[in-house]
């Protein structure tokens, strides 16, 4: 119904519109839907402007077109399909770029905060193995004294021993040379003498 009354307005100023066909084939097309967009804003402030082209006889020459046709001066032209298709790469490029920035500053951060905590576990770990280290330590030292302390009763205990059988040895050396050979029997004075000359012999050998 727009159409049939804007080809009315159209043929009232005497010019039939000859470009229907060219209308069909780009009425859908985006960069015209763009410019019936902007002509229906800016409608209102052309209406009047339009009444005048056609109630004027004066200007029903070549300028009274002028507003009706899709390249009127009185209207920006809106962009094109490649420059709208650009102006969305690129702001769908921006966003992809800032979401890529943001997603790069959160792993820096979760990285760092990793980090810290890692060289953090690190510390106390250090921590806890040299706390164990000394524990240990101090546990060998402590058995290292304590070893130390019986191996001294050992060889005091070893030189008592050592002490008593050299009493007792003495005291059976000195049984042995008071025996007196002429009156013992026969049997055991061979023995007893044998005894005798070694521990004359024990004592008579120079020390060395």
């Amino acid at each position: 119904m727009q159409t049939t009354e804007a080809l009315a307005r159209f043929a009232s100023t005497q010019k039939p519109f000859m470009l229907m066909h060219c209308w069909k084939i780009l009425k859908d097309e985006p960069k015209w839907q763009d410019l019936v967009v902007v002509m229906s804003q800016s409608g209102k402030n052309n209406e009047q402007e339009d009444d005048c082209y056609v109630t004027d006889p004066s200007n029903q020459g070549d300028t009274e077109a002028e507003p009706s046709t899709p390249s009127s001066g009185g209207t920006k032209r809106p962009p094109g399909r490649d420059s709208s298709k650009a102006k969305k790469q690129k702001s769908a490029s921006s966003s992809t770029s800032a979401a890529s920035t943001e997603y790069v500053s959160k792993m820096h951060d979760l990285w760092s905060d990793r980090f810290s905590f890692m060289k953090e576990q690190q510390v106390e770990k250090s921590k806890q193995m040299a706390e164990l280290a000394n524990l240990e330590k101090e546990k060998l030292d402590r058995q290292m004294e304590l070893e130390e302390r019986r191996l001294a009763l050992e060889a005091r205990r070893l030189a008592k021993e050592e002490r008593v059988d050299e009493s007792r040895l003495l005291a059976e050396e000195e049984r042995i040379l008071n025996i007196d050979l002429d009156t013992c029997k026969p049997s055991l004075r061979v023995f007893y003498k044998a005894q005798q000359d070694k521990i004359f012999a024990k004592y008579s050998a120079p020390s060395s």
